[in-house]
């Protein structure tokens, strides 16, 4: 039974948009955007987001598994860079944003619902930049695969996502399976 979704208007089987959605994980999963010292995360690599957005061993483990050469390897590692450098600043640009939340939170009378509602939008347009900027890197590193080498890393990356549906279900039962 084949599920259809509109994209853009677009009639879309269920199995061209997991395809198209695999396809940004294994893009995620070449390319580490955000080094912790970009997200103040911690010096393992991986910070909030793990081992498929932060660590350099882990990229590096990836790159050996689909034959990745010298020259490619380089260019990921420029693009991470640039990435870092530029979501680093954008980071540091959320600070005051934090310090607006914390304050209306503060506010010894009720909070003003229309600051926060203002808030709201303006996290949601940093987030916005935030993730503009994650997929450009993202891309720009799969463009430096060959197609063989997306191809393996897709079936890497479904691996890790069975294992990791695996242990979620070990660690919360049924629940967690429900995807």
């Amino acid at each position: 039974m084949s599920q259809n979704f509109s994209l853009a208007g677009l009639s879309t089987s269920r199995t061209a948009v997991r395809t198209l959605v695999g396809g940004l994980l294994i893009a995620a999963a070449v390319v580490s955007v955000q080094p912790s010292y970009a997200q103040g995360g911690h010096h393992r690599g991986g910070g909030e987001h793990g081992e498929m957005m932060g660590g350099g061993r882990h990229m590096g483990r990836m790159l050996d598994a689909v034959g990745a050469d010298d020259a490619q390897r380089a260019q990921i590692k420029q693009i991470r860079e640039a990435a870092a450098v530029d979501l680093k600043a954008l980071r540091e640009s959320g600070r005051p944003l934090r310090e607006r939340a914390r304050q209306l939170m503060a506010s010894p009378n009720a909070v003003d619902r229309s600051a926060a509602e203002i808030l709201r939008q303006d996290m949601l347009r940093l987030h916005d930049q935030v993730s503009k900027r994650r997929m450009q890197s993202m891309l720009d590193a799969a463009d430096v695969l060959t197609p063989t080498q997306r191809a393996k890393l897709g079936e890497l990356m479904a691996k890790r996502g069975e294992h990791m549906r695996d242990r979620m279900k070990r660690h919360h039962g049924d629940a967690g399976s429900k995807s």
